[in-house]
This record gives C-alpha cells, structure tokens and sequence, in this order.
C-alpha cells in the first residue's frame, strides 16, 4: 500500500496522507463521466479528489433526484400569525395522533423486540415507560441524554437491575449444577434410554431451545431495523413542561420526514438548499429556508434534535456545517444523522458498482471510523452507532452490473424497485444490519459539554 499525500486534507479527521484511489463512475446519470476516489490512510474516509466546484456538482442533481420529489399526501397544517415559536417555526398539531401515525408493523415490531429483546428486565421496561409518563422511550440503555434505566448517581445500574442478575445467576446455573450432582450421570442414562431420541427432541423443542434459536438468530435481526425505525418517531413529542420539543431537519427535500413529526405533535422546522424542493416542503405547510444551515440564521440552542437523514455525504465541509448544528442544537440536545456505510458487505463486494457511492452527489463516503471521528472533530459524543439499511443497496448494485458490467439490456430501475425481489432481499438485508455490515449508519450524538472529554462509545 503506498501513502500519498493529498491535494486535500481528509473532511473527517483532517488528515493529508491517502491511499491510492480508485476510478468510479456516475452509472445513476451521466455513466461516461469517470471520478477519482481516494482512501484516507487514517480513518478510511473515501472522497473524491479532486472534487467539483459547487456549479459543477449542481449539474448533477436531476429535477427528478430522489429526495427532491414531491410527498404524496400530508395533512394540513395551521401556519401563519400567532402559530410561531421562538426559532421561526411553525407550531405542531395536537400529539392525540402520535401513536396512530407510526404504521402498524413498525409498531408491532417496536413491541414485540421491547418485549423479547431489549436491553433490562420486564420491570425495568415498565419503569421507563412509567418515568416517561406512559411514553416509551426508545434509548433506555444507549447511553443519550434521555435514557430513563434506573441508575445511582454515579451512573451505575440501580440496585434493582444488580439484584436482578445475581438472583438469575442464584436460581439459574448453581440450581442446575446441584440436580445435574443429585441426580448422576447414571440416572440421567437411564432417562436417555427411557424417553428416547423423539422424545427428547420434543422436550427440547417444548422447552423453548428452538424457539430462542430462531429468535436470537432470525427474528432479532429482523425485528431490529423497524424497531429503530419506530424509535425514531416515538421520541416524546413534549417536554415534562408541557412545551412541545422543536426538531430541524437540514437537507429536508420536500418535506417528507418533516410532516410525520409534525403528525406526531413536534414544531418542526426544515432547511432545503433546492428551491424547488424546498418549495414543495413549503406547500405543505412546513417552515422551510432555503439555502444552507449558516445561511438561516438561527438562534443559538433553539432545537432539542437535529436531524440530517443521508446529508452529510453531500457535504464538501462537513466539519463547518456540524459545528453550526452544534451552535443551533440545545446542550441536552440529540444529534441524529444517518449516510452509507462504505465497509459495508455490499461495498466490498461491488465495487466500483456500489449503488451508494452515487458519485459525484456524495462527495465523501463514510466508515464507522471516519464518522465517528467526524462527529469528535465538530463537538459532538457519539452515544449509539446503528446499521439501518434498504433493499435498494443490494438490488441496485446488481442493477448495475449486469448492465455496464455484463452489458444486460434492463429497462430503468426495475429490478431495484421489483416488489417481490425487495421482499426476497429484506431479510438478507436485515442480517447485514445486525451484523453491522449493512450499507446504511445511523449515528445518535449530544454535544460534548466543556471541559469534557470528546467522543463516545458508539454501539
């Protein structure tokens, strides 16, 4: 591997020294125009060098760019005279609808995975949900400013989750280590002989191995993605005051996102460098600016979240841009931004192929190392590091191959957008998620405080 040194530093962790990079093509839109992708030697950040001018990168967002497009349905929203906050956002509606806006199988999902799989005991749950004043609350054991586990002050786990698991241990394996004694290895060979091998495999089945098999290994990784789906939207829209909590979305295209947590009782607000996606946003009745995060000109700690879903690949100067985040966002404030995931299995395995590099639109293309030292740089503790993927990554990238690479004749985006392939693929998607080669990141952070040390443990 030869260490080059750079036109330009690393945008996450400043360094000058790259690997040798890549050629990649932009196959969504212009397949004849060839980039150069470089690797950054310290934290594996890719990004292109050297990088188009703003005009020219413009050029490359189609009007029929995905998060542009215009939302199907919303409902109407009261804007306008003394529905303003603050920050210059518009009031939410009533949150009476928050629990009926999230889709039923995410909801179902969000509780069958709190119910077998999260973090804690049952007891544990119901006190969470009890401290929230009867709101879930999605993070209980993630470590964000809002986890509600019963601790002691300095931290630790409460004496009620310790006693917990030392009367597991007391009743679990010493009680079946007395009996496996009491009884002898003799009386357990007669047993054998007795039941049989079909009996035996009932009772194994009837005790709940195989079920907890499937679970751990099937059900868990399927339930985990709608389970942070859900989380997302079922933060409390309200504060123990009363005063609805304030979301801004940066990069929020047409508004999509921007209007289920308004649904859900939020005062949302949103910035949109696309007029006219921007616009759109605006018809349904949103408080969206146009331009960049800088250019809005905020107030400072006027959000309680901040949310940038697939920008920050965008972003020739991510850095700025997050110390501005940081500047906006209140000292309890949550950091929520998710980006393609460049180490995922897809990405290996592809290439030159991968449908998420989607040069030169994502100008930088991220590792959970180079994120998470990006985060750092800007002021931010990374709390948790989840992998949330779509379908879209794995079909897309077969897309293009068998086109540009095996010259297959395929009509459009068909096969990426083929119901039942996507329902073929979900599971096998779900699995790189859980284990953490999925092609999307989901990163949750808070603002260091001064004095503190910077960074976090990410899951």
């Amino acid at each position: 591997m030869h260490i080059l040194h750079s036109a330009r530093t690393c945008p996450a962790c400043g360094a000058g020294e790259t690997t040798e990079g890549v050629e990649i093509r932009d196959w969504a839109y212009r397949p004849a125009d060839r980039f150069h992708l470089v690797r950054c030697a310290r934290c594996g950040l890719r990004f292109l060098d050297p990088q188009p001018s703003p005009e020219e990168l413009a050029d490359y967002y189609p009007p029929d760019y995905g998060a542009h497009q215009a939302v199907r349905a919303a409902r109407p929203q009261r804007t306008g005279g003394p529905g303003r906050s603050a920050n210059g956002c518009g009031l939410s509606q009533s949150a009476e609808q928050s629990a009926r806006t999230i889709p039923l199988r995410q909801r179902l999902a969000r509780r069958l995975f709190e119910t077998f799989y999260a973090p804690g005991t049952r007891e544990e749950r119901e006190h969470s949900v009890r401290s929230e004043g009867g709101c879930r609350h999605p993070f209980r054991s993630a470590g964000v400013p809002w986890d509600t586990t019963p601790r002691t002050p300095d931290g630790r786990l409460s004496a009620l989750t310790t006693n917990r698991t030392m009367e597991r241990h007391q009743n679990g394996a010493s009680v079946r280590t007395m009996e496996r004694h009491q009884n002898g290895a003799s009386v357990r060979t007669m047993e054998r002989h007795q039941n049989g091998a079909f009996v035996r495999t009932m009772e194994r089945h009837q005790s709940g191995a195989f079920v907890r098999t499937v679970g751990r290994w099937v059900l868990r990784p399927l339930l985990w993605s709608a389970y942070v789906r859900a989380n997302v939207l079922s933060f409390p829209p309200r504060l123990p005051d009363g005063r609805p909590r304030t979301l801004l979305d940066v990069g929020c295209g047409s508004g999509r996102f921007l209007a289920r947590m308004r649904d859900l009782g939020w005062t949302v607000c949103g910035v949109e460098p696309d007029p006219e996606a921007a616009e759109r946003a605006r018809g349904l009745g949103l408080t969206v600016h146009t331009g960049t995060l800088s250019q809005a000109g905020f107030p400072s700690a006027a959000f309680d979240v901040v949310t940038l879903w697939e920008v920050i690949e965008h972003l020739p100067n991510p850095v700025e841009a997050l110390v501005e985040v940081a500047r906006v966002l209140r000292p309890d404030g949550l950091l929520v931004l998710s980006t393609p995931n460049v180490e995922s299995l897809a990405a290996r395995w592809f290439g030159a192929y991968w449908f998420n590099a989607d040069v030169p639109r994502h100008v930088a293309l991220y590792t959970p190392q180079a994120l998470r030292r990006l985060l750092e740089r800007a002021g931010f503790s990374t709390h948790r590091l989840d992998y949330l993927s779509s379908t879209s990554g794995w079909l897309g990238s077969i897309e293009y191959w068998l086109r540009y690479r095996r010259h297959v004749d395929l009509e459009g985006d068909r096969l990426r957008k083929h119901r039942w392939l996507q329902r073929l693929a979900l599971p096998w998607v779900r699995v790189l998620d859980w284990m953490h080669l999925g092609d999307g990141m989901r990163a949750y952070a808070a603002p260091t405080p001064p004095g503190a040390p910077s960074g976090g443990a990410g899951a």
